[in-house]
């Protein structure tokens, strides 16, 4: 008989279908240790590779899930339920980040 923990954990380690993820393996990550990240994605998900830059080095290592949502400082204890988290968020609209931009510059007086 399984707990509600065992059950949670075991849905949270399932893979999400046509998740496209992709770890930073550039210099500043690379020193972070990326392999080991890469290694248990392996484990749950297909579609995964090695990237260039992601930004955000300094809390790297990073991954890119879906070609839109980055996860920084990723580590092998949480790497799987925050892909699958980041998996069901969707992607802004072009409208979405043309209007965050916006908001960006306006709060920087640069428009």
């Amino acid at each position: 008989m399984s707990s509600n923990n065992d059950l949670a954990d075991m849905q949270n380690n399932m893979p999400k279908k046509d998740v496209v993820v992709r770890v930073c393996n550039d210099t500043t990550c690379t020193k972070k240790g990326p392999e080991s990240i890469m290694r248990k994605i392996k484990e749950v998900f297909s579609d995964v590779e090695y990237c260039g830059c992601l930004g955000n080095c300094d809390f790297g290592p990073n991954v890119k899930v879906n070609n839109n949502i980055i996860i920084q400082g990723a580590n092998q204890g949480t790497i799987i339920e925050e892909i699958n988290k980041a998996a069901e968020k969707k992607a802004p609209t072009q409208e979405e980040k043309m209007a965050n931009l916006d908001k960006a510059l306006d709060e920087f007086d640069l428009i």
